[in-house]
This record gives C-alpha cells, sequence and structure tokens, in this order.
C-alpha cells in the first residue's frame, strides 16, 4: 500500500501484499484513523512525502507480516511504540525528517532482520540501547539530527558485520572514535561530527577498505598530524571533512610535514576550515587532481596563493576566507577550468557517488564558488574575472583590493551572490541587471564607490554639461540653416525660369504684356466705379 506524495491514495506493490485482503485506508484532515483488522496481511506501507499529522497508529502494530514502514517527511509526533517489537519481519523503518519524539525501545535489538533503520531529524532522545547491536543485519543506520546522548565509544558495533552507512550527526554523544567500528569491514561512510567526539584517529582506520565518506567535523579532536598522515592511505577516500575538529587543539603547520607528498589520489572533497592551521598553502594540493571542492577556511594560512592550485582540472568550489593570505587577486585561479567552460562539467561522466547527502557543502551541478573574504589581498579586481562563465558566487569582501570593479563582470550572467565590502575600491558600480539587484550591504566600507545600489550618486565632471548643451545648440543652429536652403534654391530657379521665358521667346514676352495690361486697366476701371460710387453715397447722406 501506498500514500503518495501530497494525495492521499492507495495502489499495489510489486511486493506479494494482497490487497483484497485491505481494503482502502482513510486519511480524513490528514489524520490517521485506525485500520481494519482485515490489514493483517499487509508487508509494505509507504506514506512519505503528505502532511500527514498525529501519531502511529496502533493498529499498525498488529500487521505482523510488515516488512516495511515508511513514512519520511511528513509531520508526524509521538513515539515509537514498545509493541514495534511486535513487528519482527520488518526490514525498513523509516520515518525521517518527522516530529517523533521519546527514546528507543529497550530491546530494539529483537528486530533482527533490520536492515534499514532510517530516524534521521526527529526529536528522538535518550541513550542508545545496547541491544541495537543485535540487529546484526543492518546495513544503514542513521539517527542524525536527533537528542541522542551518551558514550557512543562502549557500544560494540562488531556484531554489524554488513553496514555500510553508519550517520550519527548532530546529537549530544561523546567519548572516542569507536575502535570496534573497526570491524565493520562494509563501512562505505561514517559521519559522527557534531558531538563531543574527543580523542585521535588511529591507523586501525585503514582496515575500513569501503571507507568513501568520513566526517568528524565540529568535534574535539587532537593531533590532526597524525591524522592527516593516517588518512592520506586509505585509497578510498573520496570525501573527507575534519572542519572545525581540531580548533582547541594546538596550531599545526599547514602542510603537515608532508614533504614528499604522496596520497589521497581519489579525494574529491577536503575541508580543513578552522583547524587551527599556519603557514603557506600546502603546494601538495596541487596533485590532488581529483579534487572538487577545497575549503580551508578560517585557519592563520599566510603567503600568497599557490599558482598551481589554477591547475586543478576538477576544482569548482575554492573557499579560503578568514586566513591572513597576502599579494595580489589570484589571476592563477582564473583559469580553474571547472569555472572557465560549461563543457567541462558536462565531459565529467564519471563522478564519484557520495553514499551519505551532503549538508555543507554544494552540488556540482548548481554552484561555483571563490570564496577569499577575509584576507589581506591588494591590487585590483582583474577583469579576467569574466573568463570565470560559470561562476555563480565570488566573495571578496574585508581585504584591501583597491581600483574599479571590472565591468566584465556584468558578463557573469549565474552570478547570483557577489561581495566586495570593506575594501578600498572606488568609480562607478558596473550597471548590469543582476548587479544593481544586490543588497547595498555587499559594496559598503568603499567611500569611494559609487552608483547603485548605493544611496550616493557618482559626481559628475565640470564642464562636462556646458559643453554638451553647447553642442546641443550648435546641432540646431546647423539644422536651422539647413532648413532655408531649399527655400532659396526653389526661389531662384523659379525666378530666372520665368524671366528667362520672356528675354528669349517674343510670343511670350508680348502675350505676358498684353496680360499684364489688360490686368491693371481691370483694376483701374474697377477702382474708378467704386470710387465715383462712393462719392454719390457721401452726397446723397448730406441732404
Amino acid at each position: 500500500m501506498t500514500v503518495a506524495a501530497g494525495k492521499a491514495s492507495t495502489a499495489m506493490r510489486p511486493v506479494g501484499s494482497p490487497v483484497s485482503h485491505c481494503p482502502p485506508m482513510a486519511l480524513h484532515s490528514n489524520k490517521f484513523i485506525q485500520w481494519t483488522r482485515e490489514c493483517s496481511k499487509l508487508k509494505v506501507f509507504r506514506a512519505g512525502y503528505n502532511n500527514l499529522s498525529g501519531s502511529l497508529p496502533e493498529d499498525i502494530y498488529k500487521a505482523a507480516k510488515l516488512e516495511e514502514v515508511a513514512m519520511p517527511r511528513n509531520s508526524l509526533v509521538g513515539v515509537i511504540s514498545v509493541r514495534i517489537l511486535n513487528l519482527t519481519n520488518l526490514a525498513i523503518l523509516d520515518l525521517s525528517v518527522n516530529q517523533v519524539s521519546g527514546v528507543l525501545p529497550l530491546n530494539f535489538g529483537n528486530l533482527a532482520k533490520l536492515k534499514f533503520l532510517l530516524l534521521h531529524w526527529n526529536n528522538i532522545g535518550g541513550s542508545l540501547p545496547p541491544s541495537l547491536m543485535n540487529c546484526t543485519s543492518l546495513i544503514e543506520l542513521n539517527l542524525s539530527g536527533n537528542e541522542f546522548h551518551g558514550d557512543i565509544s562502549i557500544l560494540n558495533f562488531s556484531k554489524l558485520r554488513q553496514l555500510a552507512r553508519l550517520d550519527l550527526f548532530s546529537n549530544n554523544l561523546n567519548g572516542s572514535f569507536p575502535m570496534s567500528l573497526y570491524s565493520c569491514k562494509s563501512l562505505k561512510a561514517v559521519r559522527l561530527g557534531l558531538n563531543d567526539m574527543q580523542g585521535e584517529i588511529q591507523p586501525e582506520i585503514l582496515s575500513l577498505r569501503s571507507l568513501s565518506f568520513l566526517s568528524l567535523s565540529y568535534s574535539r579532536l587532537s593531533n590532526i598530524i597524525k591524522a592527516m598522515n593516517i588518512l592520506r592511505h586509505s585509497e578510498s577516500l573520496i570525501f573527507l571533512s575534519l572542519a572545525f575538529s581540531y580548533e582547541a587543539d594546538e596550531e599545526s603547520p599547514a602542510d603537515f610535514g608532508m614533504a614528499d607528498f604522496d596520497g589521497f589520489q581519489n579525494l574529491r572533497f577536503l575541508s580543513l576550515g578552522g583547524c587551527n592551521l599556519v603557514g603557506e598553502i600546502p603546494a601538495w594540493l596541487s596533485k590532488l587532481k581529483n579534487l572538487a571542492v577545497l575549503s580551508l577556511y578560517k585557519n592563520k594560512l599566510t603567503g600568497p596563493v599557490p599558482s598551481q592550485l589554477g591547475t586543478l582540472p576538477r576544482l569548482f568550489y575554492l573557499h579560503l576566507g578568514s586566513n591572513r593570505i597576502v599579494g595580489e587577486f589570484p589571476k592563477q585561479l582564473l583559469r580553474l577550468p571547472m569555472l572557465v567552460s560549461e563543457s567541462n562539467q558536462t565531459a565529467d561522466s564519471d563522478d564519484a557517488h557520495l553514499e551519505l547527502p551532503v549538508i555543507t557543502y554544494p552540488n556540482r551541478d548548481c554552484l561555483q564558488s571563490l570564496e577569499l573574504n577575509n584576507n589581506n589581498f591588494t591590487g585590483d579586481i582583474p577583469t579576467q574575472i569574466s573568463n570565470l562563465k560559470e561562476l555563480n558566487v565570488l566573495q571578496l569582501s574585508k581585504n584591501h583590493l583597491s581600483g574599479k570593479i571590472p565591468s566584465s563582470l556584468t558578463s557573469l550572467n549565474f552570478l547570483s551572490n557577489l561581495n566586495v565590502s570593506y575594501n578600498n575600491l572606488e568609480g562607478q558600480i558596473p550597471k548590469g541587471t543582476q548587479i544593481q539587484g544586490f543588497d547595498v550591504s555587499l559594496f559598503e566600507g568603499n567611500p569611494k564607490l559609487c552608483g547603485l545600489p548605493l544611496p550616493n550618486e557618482c559626481p559628475t565632471i565640470k564642464g562636462t554639461e556646458s559643453i554638451d548643451d553647447l553642442d546641443v545648440d550648435n546641432n540646431n543652429e546647423h539644422q536651422a540653416a539647413w532648413v532655408f536652403v531649399p527655400v532659396g534654391f526653389g526661389f531662384t530657379v523659379g525666378f530666372w525660369g520665368v524671366c528667362c521665358s520672356l528675354i528669349f521667346n517674343q510670343t511670350w514676352r508680348c502675350a505676358y504684356f498684353r496680360f499684364t495690361e489688360k490686368v491693371q486697366d481691370t483694376f483701374y476701371v474697377m477702382i474708378v466705379l467704386h470710387i465715383n460710387k462712393m462719392k454719390r453715397m457721401l452726397e446723397a447722406s448730406s441732404f
């Protein structure tokens, strides 16, 4: 049975569940009503991506043959009843992105056939029941975004031989990285960040030969040099995030002491932001030819940007913000192939598959980002910035950049986020539809900058207006003079045309003079008669 997204309906599933034994389920006012007892043979129930509210109906626990219950992205509340242990055939339980609360039943491990437990982004709390480790068929365990607490290191994960994905991100767990996880040889993805994890990464992690995704961000780990020198030997690692996990640790050199670097050859995503790194950006990063996302945000990096970074063929997201990097705007980054040409993106068809959804990083299809804010960059913004045709985000705020904003920025059709605030820029902001639509705060802190969207207008150069007005007046005078040229030309042609005819043609000349004499005589007679008539009228009026 399936309740389709956005509407209530029933549909046959390919799984052999006799629909004749289960009449349609009613969802009046987006709340569950009791199931009828004829649903006892139901095997699959899916009602995800609706707006269902209320708690799980009690009758669901009577459907002992249920193998799948999937109701993600609704508004379900309440707790998971201990009666769920009656569903001994359950293989998939997905109540993710709801408002389920309470704690997990103590004997949750009785669901021995459970393969996918997806309860992420709810309000479930308490400690993880040790019996959960008895669910030996588990392939994916995702409890991220809840309120679980307790020491994770005491859990015995070694029984979960088939476990491929473990996501406990954003809880209140503590302890060190569980040593028992090293026995889970099928592990492909581990995310334990945003907890209170402590300790060091051990060499045993290399026994997880299928591990491609590791995120331990926002923890309290120590000895990042040891960790990086271990992890660089993981040949399957594609995604590595240690962001803000070594913020409280002592300062560490950014090259991690790896002069003759060799490793991370399959790495695509690397986040080392907030790891208290010092020194220059390591040159060995340019050897990571598969690197697509690099974040070294909020460290204490100095020196210029290595020119070799501009040669990385897959790099499309670079975040170097909040460091102490110096030098002019790194022109070498304007050659990044993934930012310059759209064809380079579509041609890359062998992208690595990430075992877990990425929360804090962009998808390559929707964002191309260059973030250099909060550093000590100087000089002009190069006009070649327009080479980055796919650029979507450009962050240059809080540097010492000078000169004008290149007008070529208006040719970046995908640019939706531009921040050049608090620099020494001057002149008029380039006129472009998307740039004039940006918030004024993205340009403030540049006293000599003017034009929209800033409120201060650009000053007019003295004398420009009077010269323009003079040009207009001169143009009007020239136009008025040309109006009389055809009139004079027409008069001249007509006058001499008549005179020449009278001079050289005797017949026309005699006829013309007779005509004029006749006209004169006619006018003379008319005037004399009119005068005599007026005299007679005056004489008559005098009597």
